[in-house]
């Protein structure tokens, strides 16, 4: 079981588009699991969910975004017109004794650019990473063994369909 540092949280990402209705899985080829899962990060001290969001996008996702926030912390620009954070919806989830602070964000991109984005084949921030994506219909999911199945609870609650 994976834990997080006090004070820390975790932020999951699925990144999707609803024309047609498809997501972005990520897979580290290095990793003991070696599962598809969505992109998630643990946040670092000190860290907001818009940051953690922002790396987890750069490192396990390959793309930089720029987040704009007001004064009072409300995202007024994401520095690509093509992306927009559709949701994020923190989670609190008991395991054993312990509370564990979770967020998960929906962000939305057109189809063309998902598709841009999958089959790709990147290395990580360390040299136990090297990411591949690939973009999956949200029924594709039942039939992949492969896919994490903590993650596969948050495809029914969260994006709203069967997994």
């Amino acid at each position: 079981m994976h834990t997080h540092k006090e004070g820390s949280f975790a932020l999951m990402v699925a990144i999707y588009s609803r024309d047609p209705d498809t997501f972005l899985l990520i897979k580290n080829h290095k990793a003991a699991t070696n599962r598809w899962k969505f992109i998630g990060e643990t946040s670092e001290p000190g860290e907001t969910w818009r940051h953690t969001l922002v790396r987890a996008l750069w490192e396990e996702g390959g793309f930089r975004i720029r987040v704009v926030c007001d004064e009072i912390g409300n995202i007024v620009e994401l520095g690509d017109p093509e992306i927009s954070i559709a949701e994020v919806r923190p989670v609190r989830i008991v395991q054993g004794r312990s509370l564990h602070e979770q967020y998960f964000c929906k962000v939305r991109l057109p189809y063309a650019r998902l598709k841009d984005l999958s089959g790709k084949i990147f290395p990580g921030i360390d040299m136990y990473e090297e990411f591949e994506t690939k973009m999956v219909s949200f029924e594709e999911v039942d039939s992949m063994p492969d896919f994490f199945r903590a993650h596969r609870t948050l495809v029914q609650q969260f994006l709203g369909y069967p997994a």
